[in-house]
C-alpha cells in the first residue's frame, strides 16, 4: 500500500462508514411510511393516517433508526475531514 493511502486509511475507513450510515438512513426513512418528515417531499401523503399499532411501531422505530443513522453519517464525515487534515499536516511538519 502506498504511504499515502497509508496515512489516510482512517479518513477512508470513516468515509466508508459515513457512505453505510447514509444508505442506512435512506431506507429507514423510506420504511419509515407516514411518519417520515420529509415523506411530502417523496410523495403526496395524507393528513390523516389509520394504522395499526404494529405499522405505527415499525414506522416509529424505522424513523428512529433513519435518525441516529444521519447522526452517525455527520459525526464521521466530520471525523474524517478532521483525521484527513490532522494527517496532512503531520505529514508537512515532518518533511
Amino acid at each position: 500500500m502506498p504511504a499515502r493511502l497509508r496515512r489516510h486509511t482512517a479518513a477512508l475507513v470513516l468515509v466508508g462508514v459515513a457512505v453505510v450510515a447514509a444508505v442506512v438512513c435512506a431506507v429507514a426513512a423510506r420504511g419509515a411510511g407516514p411518519m417520515n418528515p420529509v415523506s411530502w417531499w417523496i410523495r403526496d401523503t395524507d393528513e390523516h393516517v389509520v394504522a395499526t399499532k404494529s405499522q405505527f411501531d415499525s414506522w416509529l422505530l424505522a424513523s428512529h433508526v433513519a435518525e441516529v443513522a444521519a447522526v452517525v453519517a455527520i459525526v464521521a464525515v466530520l471525523a474524517a475531514v478532521v483525521t484527513a487534515v490532522v494527517s496532512s499536516r503531520r505529514r508537512r511538519t515532518r518533511v
